[in-house]
């Protein structure tokens, strides 16, 4: 007789509750990093984003004063429209600036005016609508001012500004001014400086600081050259002969030998 042997299964074994805890933990850990890591990287980036933005924003700023200065105009004569005008009695480390330039057509705002080229443009601190100070530029046509004083066209240059501040070479006394006290003459040479502020741990910090010297070419234009159609009036470029000793007609007395001042000779206007 024969016997049949039963074939018994082999045991199969399963993971125990121990070690499916341990997996998820490690599971857990490994997705924290994982998203700690992509968190760090999307928070510089933002960061990275925002200081490249008020950098570019900055130079922005800076290149639209440059541009205003840089094709200023004054008739001494309409004196009223053209004054020249910068103020600091507010706050030191806020310089307000108005004056009247040709303006290019890349200049900001340009393709609101269209053809009026000759504007007043102001520039100012104010309170942003976050409550941080701003630079704002403002303009309109330079006959229009009057009518329109606090209806200008008005662009936030740059936000968070620590200073904005001028110094104005004064051949005269041949130094720096930080108010410009000739409001039918032009200065001849302008020292910028923009600061930008820091973070939020460190609100005295500036994070970015810009400082720019403006040459600025024209001057202002004498009541004797508006009037063309005068009788003797002589063209620009011909002036008539002074008499003995005196000053020549077409040269105002300060700018008599005057050079403008080399880059050495400027004091800085950064705070210490």
């Amino acid at each position: 007789m024969k016997t049949r042997l039963t074939k018994i299964p082999a045991r199969q074994h399963a993971f125990t509750l121990l070690e499916i805890m341990i997996a998820s933990a490690l599971l857990v850990m490994i997705v924290a990093s994982i998203y700690s890591i992509w968190y760090s990287i999307l928070k510089g980036s933002k960061v990275g984003a925002k200081v490249a933005e008020n950098v570019q924003r900055a130079r922005i700023a800076m290149k639209t004063v440059e541009d205003s200065l840089s094709t200023a105009q004054m008739f001494v004569l309409n004196g009223r429209y053209y004054s020249f005008l910068a103020d600091t009695s507010s706050d030191k480390d806020f310089t307000r600036l108005s004056l009247v330039s040709r303006l290019p057509a890349g200049f900001p705002g340009s393709a609101i005016f269209g053809d009026l080229a000759v504007r007043r443009v102001t520039f100012n601190v104010e309170k942003g609508t976050n409550g941080e100070p701003d630079l704002v530029l403002r303009q309109v046509p330079v006959m229009m001012a009057a009518d329109e004083a606090g209806n200008e066209y008005a662009i936030h240059l740059v936000r968070n500004v620590k200073f904005f501040r001028m110094e104005f070479y004064d051949r005269d006394t041949d130094e720096w001014v930080q108010e410009w006290q000739n409001t039918n003459q032009i200065p001849s040479t302008v020292r910028v400086a923009l600061a930008l502020g820091g973070p939020a741990d460190q609100p005295d910090r500036p994070s970015e600081i810009m400082t720019r010297v403006v040459t600025v070419p024209s001057s202002a234009v004498l009541p004797q050259y508006q009037m063309a159609g005068a009788a003797g009036m002589l063209p620009p470029g011909m002036p008539p002969p002074p008499a003995a000793g005196a000053t020549p007609i077409n040269q105002l007395p300060s700018d008599q030998n005057a050079a403008n001042p080399s880059r050495t000779q400027l004091p800085s206007i950064l705070p210490h």
